[in-house]
C-alpha cells in the first residue's frame, strides 16, 4: 500500500514538473525572472513587464542573423516607448557566449532589453524549433499573438502598444522529428521515395543524412525538408558549406522566382510583392529517399539527383570554374596527422578548449569549419577550402583552440590553430573550382 501511495505521489510531482504549454488566448503566468543578463533587484516578475504596457517575449540565438537584425529593431523601440514597452529577449546558450556576443553589439547591450540566457524554462511554456520566435502579451497578460520574425515591425509594435493586433501570421509548429521516417509504410520497399512541397505546421527547414559515418562513406536515407531547389541539389552534389555562396553556383533559368524570392537582396520595406513565407509555401520542397540497405554513397546520391531532377525539371552538374579558395595543403608538424582506428566511431566537436576529431575525412573537417563560421563571423569569407593535402586516410586528433567560445566560430584562428598542431597549410589564391550549375529541362 505505501509503494502504491509513494508511486501516487512521485507521478503528481512528475506531472507537476511539466510546464505548462501556453497558446493565444491564454494569461502569461506570473513567473520570477532568474539568469538575467543584467541583473535587478528584486527580481522581476512577468507581470511587472506587461502591467505597464507591453510585453514581446522573444527567443534567438547568436547564430541566427534575423533574430540579430530583430533585436536591433527591438532594442530601438524599447527605447522609444520607455516604460509601456518591455521586451524579454531568451536564448538558451550559455552566458559566457551571450557576454562576448554583447560586447560586439554596444547597440543591444546599451538598450533596455532584457536577456536571459541559459533559458530551460521559457522554451517549456512556448514550443518552438525554428528561430526567431516571438509571444505578445498585452496588458492584461493575455497572449494576443505568436509570430516569427517578419511580423516584428515598427508599425505592428505600435498598434499593439494602443491595444490592437494588425492582422499577422501566427506561427504555429507542429512537432517534427526529421530522423523518423515522413512515412510508416505497411511493408519494407525496396526504395522509397517522397516528394512533397513545404511541410505545414514545421516552421524550419533542414536535413537528416542516416546512417554512415560523418564522412558518409555509405548513406541509406536522405531527407531535406522546406528548402528551396538550389539547396535540395547543393546536398545532392555535397557541395561545402551552405547554398549562399553565389558565386559557387549558376542557374540558367526562364523563371528565377521558381529558385528564389523576388525580394531577395532588397531592404524589405522596399519590396511589395508576395512575402517570403507564402513564397516559401510554393517554391520550397520536401524530399525523402531510403533504402532497405546502406549504399555507397555516390551511387545512391546519383540515384538522389535523378530522382530531384525528374521532379523539378532541372537539369544538374559540376563544373569547373575559376574562383578565388584556400588551397589546403599538409606538411607533418610536431603531432602529424594519425589514421583512425578501424573501430573508431565518428566525432568531431569543441570540448575543454580542444577541437576533437576521429574517424573523419580531411573534406569533412573542412567543411565543418565553413559551417560553423557561416553565420557567427562577421566578416564571414567568400572563398571554400580547395583540398590538395593528399591525405586518403580517416584521421584522429586533438587540437587546442583556447576556451573563447566566439574563437571557435572564427575560421581564421582554428585554421592557425590547425597549421600549427597538425601542419595543414592555408593559402588563397585563384584555382579552377568545381561550382552547381543548374539548368531548365522544360
Amino acid at each position: 500500500m505505501k509503494a502504491i501511495k509513494l508511486f501516487i505521489i512521485l507521478l503528481l510531482v512528475g506531472r507537476c514538473a511539466v510546464a505548462q504549454q501556453l497558446n493565444i488566448g491564454n494569461t502569461l503566468p506570473t513567473i520570477t525572472i532568474n539568469d538575467l543578463i543584467k541583473p535587478h533587484t528584486p527580481k522581476p516578475t512577468t507581470k511587472d513587464l506587461y502591467t505597464d504596457g507591453a510585453l514581446i517575449i522573444s527567443f534567438w540565438a547568436t547564430w541566427c542573423m534575423p533574430c540579430i537584425k530583430e533585436m536591433q529593431l527591438l532594442a530601438a523601440e524599447v527605447d522609444k516607448y520607455p516604460g509601456k514597452l518591455n521586451v524579454l529577449s531568451i536564448t538558451y546558450e550559455d552566458p559566457t557566449l551571450i557576454h562576448r556576443f554583447l560586447d560586439q553589439h554596444p547597440e543591444i547591450q546599451n538598450s533596455g532589453l532584457h536577456l536571459i540566457a541559459g533559458d530551460t524554462l521559457f522554451s517549456k511554456h512556448f514550443f518552438h524549433r525554428a528561430l526567431p520566435h516571438n509571444v505578445w502579451v498585452n496588458q492584461s497578460g493575455t497572449i494576443k499573438a505568436i509570430t516569427g520574425g517578419g511580423e516584428v515591425t515598427t508599425s505592428n509594435i505600435a498598434a499593439f502598444l494602443k491595444g490592437s493586433v494588425l492582422p499577422m501570421r501566427e506561427k504555429k509548429e507542429v512537432t517534427f522529428d526529421p530522423r523518423k521516417p515522413l512515412q510508416i509504410p505497411d511493408s519494407i520497399p525496396q526504395v522509397r521515395s517522397i516528394f512533397l512541397k513545404r511541410l505545414p505546421g514545421v516552421e524550419m527547414s533542414g536535413s537528416s543524412l542516416h546512417p554512415g559515418r560523418m564522412n558518409r562513406p555509405v548513406m541509406q536515407r536522405f531527407l531535406m525538408y522546406n528548402l528551396r531547389i538550389l539547396t535540395l541539389f547543393w546536398a545532392a552534389h555535397q557541395m561545402p558549406g551552405g547554398a549562399d555562396k553565389s558565386y559557387l553556383y549558376e542557374v540558367h533559368t526562364r523563371d528565377s522566382s521558381r529558385f528564389f524570392w523576388p525580394g531577395e537582396g532588397k531592404a524589405p520595406a522596399s519590396y511589395h510583392g508576395i512575402d517570403r513565407y507564402h513564397w516559401g509555401k510554393e517554391n520550397t520542397y520536401t524530399y525523402e529517399f531510403s533504402i532497405p540497405k546502406p549504399l555507397e554513397d555516390s551511387i545512391f546520391l546519383a540515384q538522389v539527383r535523378r530522382d530531384l531532377e525528374f521532379n523539378l525539371h532541372v537539369k544538374s552538374s559540376r563544373e569547373l570554374r575559376p574562383r578565388d579558395c584556400y588551397i589546403v595543403t599538409y606538411q607533418k608538424g610536431r603531432a602529424p596527422l594519425k589514421p583512425a582506428p578501424s573501430t573508431a566511431s565518428s566525432v568531431l566537436k569543441i570540448e575543454g578548449g580542444q577541437l576533437i576529431f576521429s574517424g573523419i575525412t580531411i573534406d569533412y573537417l573542412l567543411n565543418s569549419l565553413i559551417l560553423k563560421t557561416i553565420q557567427k563571423d562577421g566578416n564571414n569569407r567568400r572563398e571554400p577550402y580547395l583540398n590538395q593535402t593528399g591525405v586518403p586516410f580517416l584521421i584522429s586528433g586533438k587540437v587546442d583552440v583556447g576556451t573563447d567560445p566566439l574563437l571557435h566560430h572564427s575560421r581564421e584562428h582554428l585554421e592557425a590553430c590547425l597549421s600549427k598542431a597538425v601542419g595543414l597549410q592555408f593559402e588563397r589564391k585563384e584555382a579552377m573550382y568545381p561550382i552547381l550549375v543548374l539548368r531548365d529541362t522544360l
